[in-house]
C-alpha cells in the first residue's frame, strides 16, 4: 500500500514539476515555448493551416491561447489528483472524518486550485496539509501569471498589426510600395520611414522573445498580415538597394531595414527547416521585376526565411506579388 502511495505521489510531483517548468519557461524565460507548449501549438498550427479558405485564421490566436491554458490547467489538476489519490486519509469529509470518494477528491482539488478554500473536505493528514497549501498557492500563481501573460500577448499582437498596416499604408502591393519609396520627389520618404519601420520591427521582434504564441495569431486580411507585408517590403528593398551606391546613406538605410527584417524572421519562426525550400518558385515570381526593367537579386537564406514565414502565416509568394491593375 505504501509503495502505491509513494508511486502516486512521485508521479503527481513529476507531472507538476514538468508542467510548471513548461509554464514558467514559456511565460517568463524569454526563450520561446517550453517543450509541452511547443508541441501543442505546433500541432494546432498544422490543423489551422490545413484550412485553405482561411476561415479559421481569425480564431487561430484564441484557439492557441485557450488550448495552451487548458493543457497547463489539466496537467496541474492531474498532478494534484494523483497525489490526492495516494491514500484514503489524504482527503476526508470535514464533518465525519471519513475518506472522500474519487469525485469528492476532484471537488476538493478544484476548490483548492481556484483558491476558494477547501469546500466540504479537508486534508486528512499533515502531509496533505502541506501539499494543499502548496497547491493553493500554485493555482493562484498559475492563474494570475497566465492572465497577465495573455493580456501582454494581446498588446504584442496589436503591435504586429500596426507594423503591417503602416507598411500597407505606403502601398497595397509591391508596385505601389516601390513607387512610393522610389519616386525622386519623394526620396525623403525613405529616410523618414526607414527609422520608424525599423523601430516597429524591433518592437515586434522583442514580442516574439517573450510571447512566442504571437506567431500563431493568423490574419486573413492581407494588409494586416505582418509576414506578408514584410515580404513585400523586403522585395522592394532588394530592388531599391541596386539603385544606390553602397556608400550612400540610402543604401545603408535599406541594408539596416533588411537586417531588422532578418532578425524578426529568426525570432518569429522557430522551425524554419520544417518548410521546403522553393527557390524556383520565388525566382518565377520575381520575373515581374525584369518586366518592369528592374533587378531583384536572390538571397538564398533570407528567401527561405521569408518563404517559411509566409507558409507559417498561411500565405505564399503569389500573395506577395498579387497586384492591382496598374503600371509601374
Amino acid at each position: 500500500m505504501r509503495i502505491m502511495q509513494t508511486v502516486l505521489i512521485i508521479t503527481g510531483a513529476i507531472i507538476l514539476i514538468l508542467n510548471f517548468a513548461d509554464f514558467f519557461h514559456t511565460t517568463l524565460s524569454g526563450n520561446g515555448f517550453g517543450k509541452i507548449s511547443a508541441a501543442v501549438n505546433k500541432g494546432l498550427s498544422v490543423l489551422v493551416l490545413k484550412n485553405k479558405s482561411k476561415t479559421l485564421f481569425k480564431y487561430s490566436g484564441l484557439v492557441h491561447v485557450l488550448a495552451t491554458t487548458v493543457v497547463w490547467l489539466l496537467l496541474l489538476l492531474t498532478g494534484i489528483y494523483f497525489i490526492n489519490l495516494s491514500g484514503p486519509e489524504m482527503v476526508v469529509n470535514a464533518q465525519t472524518g471519513l475518506p472522500a470518494s474519487y469525485l469528492d477528491r476532484f471537488y476538493f482539488m478544484c476548490y483548492v486550485v481556484s483558491t476558494l478554500g477547501n469546500g466540504d473536505f479537508i486534508p486528512g493528514n499533515n502531509l496533505n496539509r502541506i501539499f494543499t497549501g502548496i497547491f493553493s498557492f500554485s493555482g493562484f500563481i498559475l492563474l494570475t501569471t497566465a492572465l497577465t501573460y495573455f493580456l501582454s500577448v494581446v498588446k504584442a499582437v496589436l503591435q504586429k498589426k500596426q507594423l503591417a498596416l503602416y507598411i500597407s499604408s505606403m502601398g497595397t502591393d509591391v508596385k505601389q510600395l516601390y513607387n512610393y519609396l522610389s519616386v525622386e520627389d519623394n526620396s525623403q520618404l525613405l529616410k523618414e520611414n526607414a527609422h520608424q519601420i525599423r523601430k516597429m520591427i524591433i518592437v515586434a521582434s522583442s514580442a516574439y522573445i517573450f510571447f512566442p504564441v504571437v506567431q500563431y495569431f493568423l490574419i486573413d486580411e492581407k494588409r494586416a498580415s505582418t509576414e506578408l507585408q514584410l515580404a513585400r517590403l523586403h522585395e522592394v528593398l532588394l530592388v531599391l538597394q541596386n539603385e544606390f551606391p553602397k556608400s550612400s546613406d540610402n543604401y545603408k538605410r535599406i541594408h539596416g531595414l533588411r537586417k531588422s527584417i532578418s532578425y524578426y524572421l529568426d525570432l518569429g519562426l522557430e522551425d524554419q527547416e520544417d518548410y521546403e525550400r522553393k527557390p524556383l518558385k520565388i525566382a518565377s515570381e520575381r520575373q515581374l521585376w525584369k518586366k518592369w526593367g528592374r533587378t531583384c537579386s536572390p538571397h538564398s537564406e533570407m528567401d527561405h526565411s521569408l518563404h517559411a514565414a509566409l507558409q507559417g502565416a498561411g500565405w505564399d509568394w503569389e500573395d506577395v506579388y498579387e497586384a492591382e491593375e496598374q503600371t509601374l
